[in-house]
């Protein structure tokens, strides 16, 4: 636990005050129980102060007040980690929801997002010129959280992961110093970037590729509990021959009380939506389908198939990336469909396309070679089921560990509680190696330490 005099944050609150643009909060504030607000109800973390930015220069002044106080500072984004990762205890709070602009440029086609931006703000940016970044599939997701993890989504097949696509970046290191990350910068630190996590620096602008993306055919099946193996075994067979255009995933709903619990399937084609039909008429020939929207749609519109969940709710999730949907991994999946209370669900997301064959050297992502990414997450509001969801994610997780391909999940997913060992394990020793490198120049006191922390 970080110990610093309060007279000594009082008088840094109050300089901080008259320099940035944005606000400065202390416990105790509205402004501050809204800077430290997270996806994850588990999780009740509360910094020393908080600084909302507006601009890079609040930023680099926060980072110049957390070298003064001497805190190491955590950096919340659209606050949707699973982990927390955004905010931590005893931290000093650098806070960029209020930096959410985001300039396009069809002819270029590029998008410069800033660091605080959801995807909420840039879909309908780019869309409005018939263009999308490959994103992830929830709308309020932060585009920073997503691309500096990886980034799966409906158009991974087609576009890649997120952070393949981005191309440039600029930030801010806890030396005060604004440093570029791309081919007029530091090549290098984009590879990091590019999946390998964010602390290296505070990225304050994301630019990003951009893609064609016109009207696609998409929307869920639902099946019954009882055909889940044979769905998902279905479905393995066919994203093993699928084109880039294609992309299935499942999210198998075992809790109670809220919804049905269900074999979902979502689908969505990047393609001509008469080149889906066949692919769409397979998923419904695996079983009988108990509901089925399946249709043309916008780009948008596939962005939010699965809504939006509520900020508050208790969250756990564990998984593994596997090397395959294997008959016996799918198996073992099933043996786990017991019913609990919540919103506790098994999702499936293939690793497909234009993602597995880009050159892994592009990007610190380690997890190319892998087929799909599984994981049991754990959702539900009771305090008093914390042990019940815990163990129930933490046993899919346990599931599929024979068939994963790197000891461990997707980092975007992470629990708290991963051990601090895995990052390691899970990047392998030629990139670790590399990122500690990267570490080493940016960030050697490791000043940036609530992630999946990459140390010097």
């Amino acid at each position: 636990m970080t110990v610093v005099d309060q007279s000594d944050v009082d008088v840094e609150v109050a300089r901080l005050s008259g320099l940035v643009e944005g606000w400065v909060s202390v416990p105790g504030q509205e402004r501050y129980a809204t800077a430290r607000r997270t996806f994850n109800g588990l999780l009740d973390r509360r910094p020393v102060l908080a600084v909302s930015c507006r601009t890079v220069d609040d930023v680099r002044r926060a980072l110049e007040s957390a070298t003064r106080l001497d805190l190491p500072v955590s950096v919340r984004g659209g606050g949707h980690s699973v982990a927390g990762h955004g905010v931590g205890a005893d931290s000093l709070l650098v806070d960029l929801s209020l930096m959410r602009d985001v300039a396009v440029d069809p002819v270029a086609r590029r998008a410069r997002v800033a660091g605080g931006a959801v995807w909420n703000d840039v879909d309908p940016a780019t869309q409005s010129h018939g263009l999308a970044v490959p994103g992830g599939t929830f709308g309020d997701t932060g585009v920073g959280g997503l691309t500096l993890g990886g980034g799966i989504g409906w158009l991974i097949g087609t576009g890649g992961l997120t952070c393949d696509n981005l191309v440039r970046a600029e930030l801010v290191t806890p030396a005060g110093e604004v440093v570029v990350a791309g081919q007029d910068g530091d090549p290098e630190l984009l590879w990091a970037l590019r999946g390998g996590g964010g602390n290296f620096g505070v990225v304050t602008s994301f630019e990003m590729a951009l893609h064609e993306r016109g009207p696609m055919f998409g929307g869920r099946l639902l099946f019954d509990i009882q055909d889940t193996a044979e769905v998902l075994d279905g479905i393995a067979d066919l994203m093993r021959d699928a084109p880039d255009e294609l992309v299935i995933q499942s999210a198998v709903r075992v809790g109670v009380g809220h919804t049905q619990p269900g074999c979902g399937v979502l689908f969505a084609y990047a393609g001509p939506p008469e080149d889906a039909r066949r692919y769409a008429d397979a998923v419904r020939r695996l079983a009988v389908p108990v509901s089925d929207d399946l249709r043309v749609m916008s780009y948008q519109d596939v962005q939010g198939m699965n809504g939006l969940l509520p900020f508050g709710l208790r969250h756990y999730w564990s998984g593994h990336f596997v090397t395959d949907l294997h008959p016996e991994t799918v198996s073992a999946v099933c043996e786990r469909l017991e019913q609990t209370p919540g919103l506790n669900t098994i999702l499936l997301e293939p690793l497909t396309g234009l993602a597995r064959r880009i050159d892994p050297e592009t990007a610190a992502f380690p997890a190319r070679e892998a087929r799909w990414n599984v994981t049991g997450l754990g959702i539900w509001s009771d305090p008093s089921h914390d042990d019940e969801h815990v163990s129930w994610s933490r046993s899919i997780s346990q599931a599929v560990a024979p068939w994963s391909l790197l000891g461990g999940g997707y980092s975007n997913y992470a629990a708290h509680d991963v051990p601090p060992g895995r990052a390691q394990t899970m990047f392998g020793t030629e990139r670790w190696t590399r990122l500690r490198e990267v570490k080493r120049r940016h960030d050697p006191t490791n000043v940036l330490r609530y992630n999946a922390n990459i140390t010097a």
